[in-house]
């Protein structure tokens, strides 16, 4: 009632003060005026010049206006008013009455809290205990799985050392199925054994593998005519430490590689897991399974593909030179190869870079020179009239390849006769990448700098379809056995799947690197591997549930340059910016073989010292462990897996 307009008998709102002390809404007071020069309050003679806003009381009308159209008292300000309007009436003993019931109600709000805390106490013992039970219940069936399988490759190794297979004789074992690969299974398991039992179990297991290398060579041996008793004995003690130093330098390749190991070898046991869970479940006994025959006991699929995964390992884990071909020493200084290809038969190889030559060898005329590297001219060479960033041949007319250059144009070579075909004013930037297509052979796909990637056809003068992005793509590929669907790699981290029917919205979408993607490449039609300058390569699963990557690969540096990718089933090649070329199995993330480029010693030019060089492109050979790799000097190698 205080707060009130006299005029409007309303909460004053934005209150004026008059000169006579009177205070009345603003709006009230102007309109009175307007009618009569008085106060409304005391008459006094009055102008609108002659009020003032009253600051002090809008405040306080602002204050009263929050309390009402506020939250309504809570129980302890209730409490409070309640106490304070009445404690005149209170006398000692109320008040203890007051205070006894605030102390039991203190002790019952202690108690539920309590309570509380026990409960989440107990929630996350019993969700911890079962997540354990879980755990260990899994550990007890992956031990069973260990277990059946140690018992297996066991009972496998003994009857092969004790039983030789004549028909195995004078012929190279299949890597997971003889008896040599068996021992290596078995090698593997006890390089992590720390208990007395196992590693006698792994005295015994060497001592198998020597009888068995010196049973496979009694034949030869007799062969060969008779020797002295001496000098048999004396090679026997010989081979027998060669195959333990074998054997050690094997253990140490899986000990580097045993986290990945571990991983594949229980995804490729999955099946057996499941039908320990389901013995398991049905009161059957752990060891039925392990009970069967053992010479057929590596019969299982997942086992076999485990043993062929460490004979990779064990074997695959050198890459010797084969091979060079030295830069022409008059071409000019800078000469950095950026694309190495074979063609679909594997018979002939192209190079091309900034020397703007596609240059064209006959592999067959370069391998049988690693003696005497020297200089290897080629077959053929193509003049271009800018710098050369990417090849692709034909899969399937041979003498057909197709470049792409600095100044966004695509040609199409006949190498049979030395000519240019095709030319296409693709792109407005600099191409990256073009990949003929291997389900239709008149397609091919190139990638540019202006944020579009082309489908091109050659019987076509335009582009047949584009892809609009929202960064430079630095690499395309094509699907194999598509002819609509296509893999690229953009500026922006990510990895795109694209179908050429529908350019509007990528069909699937990697993320992972955390730099540009320079390479996409497809392992088979249902993986694709990419390489970025984050130094990794991510393997993606096209028809996974998830697009998290399936691997990460590290171990070679790469930073800022393109550096090669190349796959080849299950084998993936890379370079390095430290000179290194390195390989690795698609089922371990880390290399499992690694090849300097340049030899200790190996004499530099005057470019060599100011820029240090780096690999540039990498090649595999279709159908056999053979790769080419060639670095910023312009300096091609053959190397062999």
């Amino acid at each position: 009632q205080d707060l009130s307009c006299a005029i409007c008998m309303e909460t004053l709102s934005d209150p004026f003060v008059t000169a006579c002390g009177h205070t009345f809404c603003y709006g009230c007071l102007t309109q009175s005026l307007q009618h009569n020069k008085h106060c409304p309050a005391c008459s006094h003679y009055l102008t609108t010049d002659l009020i003032y806003p009253n600051f002090l009381l809008s405040k306080i009308v602002k204050q009263a206006r929050s309390r009402a159209v506020g939250t309504p008292l809570s129980a302890l300000e209730l409490l409070q008013h309640a106490v304070a309007d009445h404690k005149e009436g209170l006398k000692e003993e109320d008040v203890d009455v007051l205070l006894q019931q605030l102390w039991e109600h203190k002790q019952a709000l202690q108690q539920q809290q309590r309570e509380a805390s026990m409960e989440l106490l107990l929630h996350f013992l019993h969700s911890s205990r079962q997540d354990k039970v879980q755990r260990l219940a899994q550990l007890q069936q992956e031990l069973q799985c260990l277990d059946g399988d140690i018992q297996k490759v066991e009972a496998a190794g003994a009857v092969a050392t004790a039983v030789p297979d004549p028909s195995h004789q004078g012929r190279p074992v299949t890597p997971g199925v003889g008896p040599a690969a068996t021992v290596e299974i078995r090698a593997g398991a006890a390089e992590q054994a720390q208990d007395d039992a196992e590693m006698e179990s792994q005295e015994r297991l060497d001592g198998a593998f020597t009888a068995a290398q010196q049973a496979q060579q009694q034949q030869p041996a007799a062969a060969g005519g008779t020797s002295s008793g001496g000098g048999g004995s004396a090679g026997g003690r010989n081979g027998g430490r060669d195959v333990l130093s074998l054997l050690r330098n094997k253990k140490r390749r899986i000990a580097s590689q045993f986290d990945d190991l571990q991983q594949s070898y229980l995804q490729l046991r999955a099946a057996q897991l499941r039908r320990t869970q389901a013995a398991a479940a049905g009161g059957n006994g752990a060891g039925e399974a392990a009970a069967d025959g053992a010479v057929g006991a590596l019969i299982d699929e997942g086992l076999q593909e485990f043993s062929r995964l460490l004979s990779v390992i064990t074997r695959c884990n050198k890459i010797k030179l084969v091979a060079e071909v030295q830069r022409p020493p008059l071409r000019q200084s800078s000469a950095i190869v950026s694309s190495l290809e074979f063609d679909k038969e594997g018979a002939l190889f192209a190079t091309a870079g900034v020397s703007k030559r596609i240059s064209i060898f006959e592999f067959a005329s370069v391998v049988p020179s690693a003696a005497s590297p020297g200089l290897h001219t080629p077959v053929v060479e193509l003049v271009s009239r800018s710098k050369l960033s990417c090849l692709s041949w034909n899969k399937y007319i041979q003498a057909h390849i197709a470049s792409s250059d600095y100044e966004g144009v695509v040609s199409v070579w006949d190498v049979g006769t030395s000519g240019q075909l095709l030319e296409y004013e693709a792109h407005s930037k600099r191409i990256w990448s073009v990949d003929f297509c291997e389900a239709d052979p008149t397609l091919l796909a190139s990638g540019s700098d202006d944020c579009s990637v082309k489908v091109w056809s050659t019987k076509s003068p335009s582009s047949v379809a584009q892809i609009d992005t929202k960064a430079n793509v630095c690499t395309v590929r094509w699907r194999p056995g598509s002819a609509h669907e296509l893999a690229l790699g953009s500026a922006d981290h990510g990895v795109y799947l694209y179908d050429t029917r529908r350019t509007d919205a990528p069909v699937a979408t990697f993320r992972g690197h955390r730099k540009a993607v320079s390479y996409v490449r497809f392992c088979g039609s249902g993986e694709l591997v990419s390489a970025s300058t984050d130094s990794t390569l991510r393997l993606w699963g096209l028809g996974a549930p998830t697009t998290d990557a399936l691997r990460v690969f590290e171990g070679h540096s790469n930073e800022k340059n393109f550096v090669g990718l190349a796959a080849d089933g299950d084998f993936l090649a890379c370079g390095s910016e430290t000179s290194d070329l390195y390989v690795y199995y698609k089922a371990l993330s880390k290399p499992v073989a690694q090849q300097a480029f340049t030899a200790p010693g190996e004499a530099g030019d005057a470019d060599t010292q100011h820029n240090k060089s780096f690999i540039s492109a990498v090649c595999w050979r279709p159908g056999a462990q053979t790769l080419l790799a060639a670095n910023s000097m312009g300096t091609v190698k053959v190397f062999s897996l």
